[in-house]
């Protein structure tokens, strides 16, 4: 599909090591469970839509 197996381990593993080193203060004083799991959109039958760009660009 996209992105080789390599190319996702690797954000996966950088993604999951920063919420943790953000959470740890959290895990050293309460019990608490985390879970991540990184997927990639279907890139035929992936849909948006947003209005962001248009009211960055009106306030510019």
């Amino acid at each position: 599909m996209g992105r080789t197996p390599e190319v996702l381990k690797a954000a996966s593993d950088k993604i999951f090591e920063t919420f943790s080193e953000c959470l740890k203060p959290v895990f050293e004083r309460r019990w608490m469970s985390a879970g991540f799991e990184m997927i990639e959109l279907h890139p035929e039958r992936n849909y948006r839509m947003n209005n962001i760009h248009k009211k960055l660009a009106d306030k510019a």
